[in-house]
């Protein structure tokens, strides 16, 4: 009969402590060469965002629609502001993210666009790390807690499991999100309506023009 589990556990919980902070490294140090394979494998989080003035505002949205849906992807909110300006923020899959884009300025005429780009390999590869330590000192500890006879001994191994299992949970979250951003890029959208001046739009443009060169000839 195990009479003193509560040692092996605490000793148990230092390596892991240990392990996992010779395996984390800071945020932003994950920028190791890698060549041939490695560095086609390498997990990239993409976003971008342009601006487009269309002449025609529903069409211009519901062709976003169908360029969104055509990819496999997914509009995520949008906002209108009566007949000149509508936003959406959209979820393209990550290798769609420059044809969509394309696509999109296709629409009108394409007034801003920018891309960014994120590595995040090292990150997701010690998260991986993290979440099998983890896992591993879940399972002993489980093991310690079947072997437990003494209630002072059982209630320790119980706190220190469902510490574990948040920490768990926690890492599978970060991991899950990480992935979805990698697997799906985000495009940021903003369509302006063209204006179209009428004869007295022109008129009052060209006075305008008029008035301006007779203080500034340059």
């Amino acid at each position: 009969m195990l009479r003193h589990p509560l040692p092996y556990l605490l000793a148990f919980v230092v390596l892991f402590t240990i392990a996992c902070s010779t395996s984390s490294k800071p945020h932003g140090s994950y920028d190791s060469p890698l060549t041939g394979s490695a560095a086609s494998e390498r997990q990239m989080i993409r976003s971008g965002s342009q601006k487009v003035e269309v002449k025609k505002l529903e069409e211009a949205n519901a062709e976003l629609q169908k360029i969104t849906t055509d990819v496999g992807g997914f509009i995520e909110s949008s906002n209108f502001d009566g007949d000149n300006t509508s936003t959406f923020r959209m979820r393209v899959p990550s290798k769609q993210l420059d044809g969509v884009m394309d696509q999109i300025a296709n629409l009108g005429t394409e007034l801003d666009r920018n891309v960014k780009a994120v590595d995040v390999t090292g990150e997701l590869s010690d998260l991986k790390a993290r979440l099998d330590n983890a896992v591993s000192l879940r399972t002993r500890l489980r093991e310690l807690a079947k072997q437990a006879r003494e209630m002072k001994e059982v209630l320790e191994l119980e706190r220190e499991l469902a510490r574990v299992q948040t920490e768990i949970d926690q890492i599978e979250g970060r991991l899950k999100g990480m992935q979805s951003q990698v697997a799906l890029s985000q495009i940021d959208v903003t369509f302006k309506r063209k204006r179209i001046l009428g004869p007295l739009g022109y008129i009052g443009y060209g006075v305008a023009w008029a008035v301006e060169k007779l203080f500034i000839i340059e």
